[in-house]
């Protein structure tokens, strides 16, 4: 918002209403950046029992530390989900939120606390380049704030039951997922029991954990039985063990030649649109693509795609049917397919007559 500086220019004093975050005075000849409200928090989540502290600061990027440690910030009133902190009951978090001056307390972390918190205030004695003060009413930039937490597996109506080929890989779902802030939740999957935790580092040598599931390389009639996903944020501490067994059923029968080389994918289902996947610059990705009687052939789409089959250092991998891309860039968005192909017959990806699925 802009404020014309004309018949109040030999004023000590001025006062204006802005409702940014940055913005400027102007008159002619002369243009004044503003300083703003910036909300900051003393933890990046709202914990259960726990005090969390949010202050409303001023901030004027470029100017003289002197000169913003000499604004006097006055008369702050905090907001969340654009309704004064007073005006709120108790379903939205007023019993659990306490305003003073420029900072706002968060007592015990209560769900209902969650939301986009504001501040604004008086900012009095901002120096502009020509030597005057004014003083700026300035609203901050929302804030959202959710509380860190780890919710229950959805109970399912019935036990799932997967069937999987001896010597194949085995996909096991990892239905009813809990909400986990911050997330995804790290899940790995026990064996009724057996405590041992299947799908994490240390124990990935025939078990692969995914974001969604586990996969078991050269699954063996012994490999059958009842097994439970957990998921664990460890932000929070928080573990929960899903109630649904996931029953697997490994057929143990030779494969005839028409199964042996007749490829098909066991996960995911391939689907007329592409799948997308977000990952964070810096993180590994996995895009999963388990088939059975046939191999896997990765190909990016208008792109090279330098795949390694045997080193496990190395930042792209295709781990069993899986394509692995650690420390992912900018540079590797794109779209990728998983090409499901016979054994005995010629890759070659351009041909329709292959099942195939599509990353994006």
């Amino acid at each position: 918002m802009v404020g014309t500086l004309g018949a109040a220019a030999g004023t000590a004093s001025l006062l204006l209403l802005l409702f940014a975050t940055t913005c400027c005075l102007s008159a002619p000849g002369i243009h004044h950046r503003l300083p703003t409200l910036t909300l900051r928090s003393d933890a990046p989540y709202l914990e259960r029992k726990h005090k969390t502290v949010m202050r409303c600061v001023v901030e004027w990027p470029g100017a003289d530390p002197a000169v913003v440690g000499a604004i006097k910030l006055d008369d702050v009133k905090w907001m969340k989900d654009g309704t004064p902190i007073a005006e709120l009951d108790k379903t939205q978090g007023s019993d659990d939120l306490k305003e003073t001056g420029a900072e706002l307390r968060v007592l015990h972390g209560k769900r209902q606390s969650e939301g986009d918190f504001q501040c604004s205030g008086l900012l009095r004695g901002v120096q502009l380049g020509d030597g005057r003060a004014v003083d700026v009413q300035l609203v901050s930039a929302p804030l959202k704030v959710k509380r860190a937490r780890l919710s229950k597996f959805e109970r399912l109506s019935k036990e799932e039951e997967v069937h999987a080929i001896q010597g194949h890989v085995a996909r096991l779902p990892c239905s009813g997922i809990p909400d986990s802030i911050p997330g995804p939740a790290i899940i790995w999957f026990e064996r009724a029991g057996d405590d041992r935790r299947l799908g994490v580092e240390e124990r990935k040598n025939r078990y692969l954990g995914t974001s969604s599931g586990l996969q078991i390389a050269v699954v063996q009639p012994r490999d059958a039985g009842k097994y439970f996903c957990v998921a664990t944020n460890p932000y929070t501490n928080q573990t929960r063990h899903s109630k649904n067994a996931v029953n697997l059923v490994v057929d143990d029968r030779a494969p005839t030649l028409s199964s042996s080389f007749t490829p098909h994918f066991v996960y995911p289902e391939p689907t007329k649109t592409h799948m997308v996947v977000e990952v964070a610059v810096g993180h590994s990705a996995l895009l999963e693509c388990v088939v059975a009687g046939g191999k896997v052939v990765w190909e990016k789409v208008n792109a090279s795609l330098p795949v390694s089959l045997t080193d496990d250092g190395a930042r792209v991998r295709q781990v069993w049917g899986n394509l692995r891309i650690n420390e992912v860039s900018v540079d590797d968005a794109g779209t990728y397919v998983c090409h499901a192909l016979s054994p005995i017959a010629n890759a070659d990806l351009s041909h329709p007559d292959h099942p195939r699925v599509t990353y994006k």
